[in-house]
């Protein structure tokens, strides 16, 4: 792409969508936008007017996604569920001139779609990024407003020993393929001091107040939490902060916590395994909480005892949702699960059975007496109760981004 110049950009914008930026930001009112434009004239005008010189600023940013590459990524971050449920914007721009003309569009029509479009873009391609392995899976509800201003109150409370974090906000954005939850959080600087001109050109002392921004990436299909912040003691808190508050973790996860995992009873055929030390006659799946990852995250809570001997009823009903939805299995997420285990008598004795539901991460209605120790013990040997396993930080994948 050429570089940028405002006398060549102005050449290149549709005179229409200058009269609506310029109508949008309330400046040059009384310009007339019936003649055609004196392109160095109106250079100068915008350079020379203090309160405009943020439109040199705009149209840099909208110079910079006017290419092919540019304008794909918007028309695919516009299909994002978080703008109104998914946009085809594709259409609006057939008639346009040129690639400024559909990026000026964009910018004056879906400025939301803009904005996530470059601070994503700008996420994808930081560096300094730690990575965890936290479980796939796991409920990440960040729409839910009470859980942002939980883990922005604990930020805010982290730095304010700095003379930081007066507040923070968290804004939430969902991605698909894979599906990815972030969670940028502006926690407010200290102040900073500069100087300045003022409108009688004399030089002055004047402050701000910036943010900055902790960020946060879950991927829900490989159970990668990715996590950008500054010092190591901040890393460590926003970690537990974000496993706790978000990810509803009892205690944030190590190598030694156990967690649940419940994604080989996705598969209707699954067969509870058998074991020599473990008496156990029968094991039925009485309840199962999925979430088919169709685009809306439809969930589905499926419910049945035995029936004229046949304990599988649940996994029968699985599959039928499955066919009925057109899904395969590794496009399911199981969230809960109601097991009941059956025990065979040992030395005569009688050992009741038990029935418990367990969830993921830490999701448990077993306690810590014999019954429960030994049903545990069952579940780890059908690799349902885990050992949380680390995430080695992968290498950066350096991409260039859009000039």
């Amino acid at each position: 792409m050429s570089q940028y110049s405002l006398k060549s950009f102005l050449t290149l914008i549709p005179q229409d969508l200058l009269e609506q930026y310029f109508g949008q930001e309330k400046l040059f009112p009384g310009h007339d936008w019936k003649k055609e434009l004196d392109v160095d004239k109106f250079s100068e005008k915008i350079l020379g007017d203090d309160d405009a010189k943020k439109v040199d600023f705009h149209f840099r940013t909208i110079h910079r996604w006017a290419n092919d590459s540019g304008i794909d990524d918007l028309i695919e971050e516009a299909r994002s569920p978080m703008h109104d449920g998914g946009l085809e914007i594709g259409e609006e721009l057939k008639e346009l001139a040129n690639d400024h003309a559909c990026s000026m569009y964009i910018w004056l029509n879906y400025r939301e779609v803009f904005d996530w479009a470059i601070d994503l873009t700008v996420w994808e391609h930081r560096k300094g990024k730690t990575h965890h392995y936290v479980g796939a899976g796991l409920d990440c509800e960040g729409t839910d407003d009470e859980i942002r201003e939980s883990l922005g109150n604990a930020i805010a409370e982290h730095y304010e020993k700095q003379r930081k974090g007066r507040r923070c906000e968290v804004e939430y954005y969902k991605r698909l393929d894979p599906t990815r939850h972030i969670f940028f959080a502006n926690p407010e600087d200290s102040a900073k001091g500069y100087r300045r001109y003022d409108k009688k050109n004399k030089i002055v002392r004047d402050s701000y107040v910036p943010i900055f921004q902790v960020v946060f990436e879950y991927n829900e299909e490989d159970g990668d939490l990715a996590i950008h912040v500054n010092g190591k003691v901040a890393q460590k808190k926003m970690y537990d902060e974000f496993c706790t508050k978000v990810l509803k973790y009892k205690e944030p996860p190590n190598a030694e916590t156990e967690v649940f995992d419940l994604k080989i009873l996705r598969d209707g055929k699954y067969l509870f395994p058998e074991d020599k030390d473990l008496p156990v006659e029968s094991v039925t799946l009485k309840m199962a909480m999925i979430e088919l990852k169709t685009g809306s995250n439809k969930r589905i809570t499926l419910e049945a005892s035995p029936f004229e001997g046949d304990n599988r009823q649940v996994e029968a009903m699985m599959l039928q949702s499955y066919t009925a939805h057109g899904v395969k299995p590794e496009d399911v997420l199981v969230r809960k699960a109601k097991i009941e285990i059956v025990y065979k008598p040992v030395n005569m004795q009688k050992i009741r059975p038990i029935t418990f539901t367990v969830g993921a991460p830490q999701f448990s209605d077993l306690s810590t007496d014999e019954k429960s120790e030994r049903a545990k013990k069952y579940l780890r040997i059908c690799e349902i109760l885990v050992k949380h396993k680390p995430k080695e930080e992968p290498a950066n994948v350096v991409q260039m981004p859009k000039t």
